[in-house]
């Protein structure tokens, strides 16, 4: 096995004995809908190598994703849930700060016009140059807003339904997943308990794949670069009454680049998950 900074755990152990629903979620991804909607939380910090604190965590983030079928596809929405914004102390009382660049809402059609966002005050906001690439907004943002990286997440990649099965696969899907991890990695080489272990090796970087035997679900996966971890993530899913899983956690450390072993930690909880008819 190769080292990882946590100890490993069974991400599928809630799978085999969680109810359906527990969080009020409507699972029923195999019947005929029309939206798809999910409560998203993301949490970040930095710790050093000790897995101390380093620095002050940034603020969580919860926002809905919302995905709606239409006549040309799918209609995308991202709205902060619980965001509200800073106060500052003076004579007369606390006084609320607005920031009119803070991202409350993101809109896309899907169907090749720009992504609109829209800021706290339902004002549409002129997005950056470069705002539709994938490298995070870094710039210190002291109140929970939508990252506007996530500006060009909430344009998936399929226009039918297969896109589903990243947040509840199917477990009729099972062979397909399987085929699909042999298709990149080749056979398993191992086993780590129900894990089935796949591990390959590019340009000096080596990726370990732990998935679930029977569901060929990926649960855990480890990067590394000339012999050194510089990421680690680990999914975690719950099984429902109708036998599909749903994907409720997603933790990934990555290594800071002469960081002395300082490394970012980002949490991503996913809850309410409802599938709709109609709306």
């Amino acid at each position: 096995m190769l080292p990882i900074w946590l100890a490993s755990t069974d991400h599928l152990d809630a799978a085999s004995s969680s109810a359906a629903g527990n969080d009020g979620s409507s699972l029923s991804a195999g019947t005929t809908w029309t939206t798809f909607s999910a409560d998203i939380t993301v949490k970040s910090a930095r710790v050093n190598g000790d897995g101390q604190p380093a620095g002050t965590a940034a603020p969580a983030v919860r926002y809905r994703w919302q995905r709606k079928r239409t006549a040309s596809g799918w209609r995308s929405t991202m709205t902060l849930l619980d965001g509200k914004g800073p106060t500052v102390h003076t004579l007369a009382g606390h006084k609320d700060l607005d920031n009119p660049f803070a991202i409350d809402r993101i809109e896309d059609d899907e169907d090749g016009t720009p992504i609109r966002v829209f800021n706290r005050r339902g004002v549409q906001v002129a997005l950056p140059m470069g705002a539709g690439g994938s490298q995070p907004n870094t710039a210190s943002e002291s109140t929970p807003a939508i990252d506007r990286s996530l500006a060009s997440a909430v344009r998936p990649m399929a226009a039918g339904r297969d896109w589903i099965e990243s947040i509840v696969p199917s477990p009729a899907k099972a062979g397909t997943r399987r085929t699909a991890l042999e298709r990149q990695f080749g056979k398993a080489v191992g086993r780590t308990g129900p894990l089935d272990r796949f591990v390959t090796t590019h340009d000096g970087e080596t990726v370990e794949i732990l998935a679930d035997a029977a569901s060929a679900l990926i649960v855990e996966m480890n990067v590394l670069r000339d012999s050194a971890l510089v990421r680690h993530t680990t999914a975690t899913y719950a099984r429902q009454a109708d036998g599909s899983f749903v994907r409720r956690a997603l933790h990934t450390e990555q290594a800071i680049p002469g960081g002395n072993g300082e490394r970012t930690i980002t949490d991503v909880e996913i809850g309410n998950v409802r599938f709709e008819h109609g709306r």
